[in-house]
């Protein structure tokens, strides 16, 4: 491995040998077919029966991040509790109910480690002030001041009473009153001498408020509904109860993405959604339909997800700026006005690995399966991860794995094992890095790289189902250690890092070092199986092509070289997995038997298949993943003892037959 003095490829390696649990699959498709099948989808990543103004820049092509760009401050304080009550005076003729409701406030963290606290406390932060009109919302915001890798001062809006936590600068900027009525917020905008947006499709203009035409002298000259105030010296109403919020102005509709194997477009599910206007920020949480509904009103809305919920937060490298890794992966769908209240979002896959449309794809599906997760675990009768798993997905062009579950923000690891550091890092890390290995082994539970590189040597996104699989398997192993806990994780995973820094086969090793190639056969084979079934669960028919042992397993046939040896009726999911052969010697990792647990629940003899492949007399049916995974026990750390656990677990069910099965497996 030769010296990388930059920054971000150091980066890179780091995450490219983050103990990984998932070796490529070396998953496999043909890049021009793909690119004819997917040019036409590539078009507008938002539809509205309203009308949008800035839409993300480049949000599918462009590669290279753009700055976010600031347009006028707002003047006079119009979010102000003064000026709001002014507003609903002269709107209302009453304050009632206008009362300090939020703060506006800003953070500014000394260090990644202040910044992951501040971030753990699912606060909504932005890098810009939020009382300026937004003309580009960009990836990063550069004031000209400070630098790139400089963690910022951060916005945001909070309630009242917020305490802030201990240590870290903070400055409460103004008390506010943020209204539900986009009518207030028009007026007090007014009052202040700020534009008033038009609130339809056409262009900016001061907005005329219902008694601003009369203000006679003469009180008997205002129009039927309003009287005359002494004191404003004007019409206003005759205090009548403040109006419901109009659904035209409340932003609602729906969060998609494209699927690529189902060739369909999928709601994204349990997704944050924020609506921000200035300092009036709303989110919400799409549901299994992808739908939202934001309950205040806005005159004008950008809209974003962030890709965090109670189960996990997906992050990304967004390039611009390093310390950004540590947020949730955010999509900006543009600043919508006009009717907000059918909103319709798709999120397209891109294959540029590069582009930003390929990472906010990648964040959604990663972000869906999830949820998926969670849905098949409990159908299934398994366990799920620990909560809020922080999950790193990357474009690197990475040469080795493409998941891992190191679990380092559960374990509180406090330092990369020697090994580790001298095979891949010690002699490729400049000065000033540090501070990044250090956070970011206390930030990751998973991590997910999504450009095949390796495979088409070139810069290509993978499909729904190459993301999917990955993602199966990294949280299989993450709902493994919710099971077993730290002590277990932690040989786990040095069993690996040994293999990594000693074995000609790294991750695993060749199946030779003794403890420490059973406790990873067992781990690994599980994830392998469960990873495998669940992608199965969700495309049946219409999985990728995957790759294993030497051959293209598709929907049906059993590839070699391009000709086709067998045609077995299975899914390619589970084609590979009934096909997994311990006999195969060129496979280096044959002795890790991701068949296993497929041969102990389906109802098919190997043995009397034709053409005969792989020899197994498989007389076990109707075992269940519930089954397999509450034999994962945290003192089995090896096969043959978790052989004998499942076996006294199930009553010795169908003994004989399991025990041929493990005998085949387990050499």
């Amino acid at each position: 491995m030769k010296l990388i003095p930059s920054l971000r490829l150091c980066l890179a390696l780091l995450l490219l040998f983050l103990f990984s649990c998932k070796r490529d699959l070396e998953q496999i498709r043909n890049p021009t077919t793909l690119n004819t099948r997917m040019e036409a989808t590539l078009s507008a990543t938002s539809y509205s029966n309203g009308c949008v103004e800035d839409t993300d820049p480049g949000l599918n092509y462009d590669s290279i991040p753009q700055p976010t760009r600031l347009g006028q401050k707002l003047k006079g304080s119009p979010f102000s509790v003064s000026v709001m009550q002014q507003a609903s005076r002269n709107l209302y003729g009453t304050t009632s109910g206008i009362t300090e409701n939020k703060w506006y406030v800003r953070f500014k963290p000394a260090d990644e480690g202040q910044l992951s606290t501040l971030n753990d406390m699912d606060l909504d932060l932005f890098d810009y002030p939020l009382d300026y009109e937004i003309i580009q919302e960009g990836d990063y915001y550069d004031n000209g001041s400070v630098p790139a890798e400089t963690i910022p001062w951060l916005y945001t809006v909070v309630d009242v009473g917020f305490t802030p936590p201990a240590g870290i600068t903070y400055e409460l900027l103004q008390r506010l009153h943020v209204p539900a009525l986009a009518a207030l917020e028009r007026e007090a905008l007014r009052i202040t001498s700020n534009l008033v947006e038009d609130t339809t499709c056409g262009g900016i203009s001061v907005e005329a408020v219902p008694g601003d035409e009369v203000t006679p002298m003469n009180p008997q000259l205002c129009p039927d509904g309003y009287h005359w105030d002494f004191a404003l010296d004007r019409c206003i109403p005759d205090e009548p109860a403040p109006p419901q919020p109009a659904p035209a102005r409340q932003p609602s509709g729906t969060v998609r993405v494209f699927d690529n194997n189902l060739n369909i477009s999928v709601p994204v599910r349990n997704v944050r959604v924020i609506a921000k206007r200035f300092l009036k920020i709303e989110r919400t949480y799409t549901n299994a339909q992808g739908q939202y509904f934001i309950t205040k009103e806005f005159n004008k809305a950008n809209i974003y997800i962030r890709t965090k919920n109670d189960q996990a937060s997906i992050r990304s490298l967004r390039r611009a700026r390093l310390w950004q890794m540590l947020f949730p992966a955010e999509v900006h769908f543009g600043k919508f006005k006009g009717s907000l209240n059918n909103l319709n979002h798709v999120i397209l896959f891109n294959q540029d690995a590069l582009s930003e449309g390929a990472r906010n794809w990648a964040a959604a599906s990663a972000h869906n399966n999830v949820q998926e997760y969670y849905e098949f675990a409990a159908q299934q009768g398994i366990g799920t991860p620990p909560g809020k798993i922080k999950v790193l997905i990357t474009n690197w062009r990475v040469q080795g794995p493409r998941g891992a579950a190191p679990m380092f923000a559960k374990r509180f690891v406090d330092n990369l094992p020697e090994s580790f550091l001298t095979q891949y890092l010690i002699y490729a890390v400049p000065g000033g890095l540090g501070h990044y290995i250090n956070i970011l082994k206390k930030e990751i539970d998973i991590t997910l790289g999504y450009n095949m590189f390796r495979r088409f040597n070139a810069d290509q996104t993978a499909t729904s189902d190459e993301v999917g699989e990955v993602m199966f398997h990294e949280l299989t192993h993450a709902a493994h250690y919710n099971k077993v806990g730290n002590s277990w994780w932690n040989d786990f995973v040095n069993a690996e890092l040994n293999q990594m820094a000693l074995s000609n086969n790294p991750p695993y090793g060749n199946g030779n070092a003794g403890a420490t190639s059973e406790i990873i056969a067992l781990g690994e084979s599980w994830a392998y199986h469960m990873g495998h079934f669940m992608s199965d669960l969700k495309y049946t028919n219409r999985s990728s092509p995957v790759l294993g042992q030497g051959f293209e397993y598709q929907d049906g046939p059993i590839l070699q070289g391009g000709w086709t040896v067998a045609n077995t009726g299975l899914n390619a999911h589970i084609n590979l997995l009934e096909d997994f052969n311990t006999d195969r010697t060129f496979d280096p990792d044959r002795w890790i038997p991701q068949g296993l647990y497929y041969d102990l629940l389906d109802n098919r003899n190997d043995r009397f298949q034709t053409p005969f492949r792989v020899n197994i007399d498989d007389q076990v049916t109707n075992y269940t993943n519930a089954q397999f995974f509450n034999a994962l026990d945290n003192d089995v750390r090896s096969l043959r003892v978790y052989q004998a656990r499942l076996l006294a677990e199930s009553n010795n069910n169908q003994g004989p037959g399991v025990n041929l099965i493990f005998d085949f497996y387990v050499r």
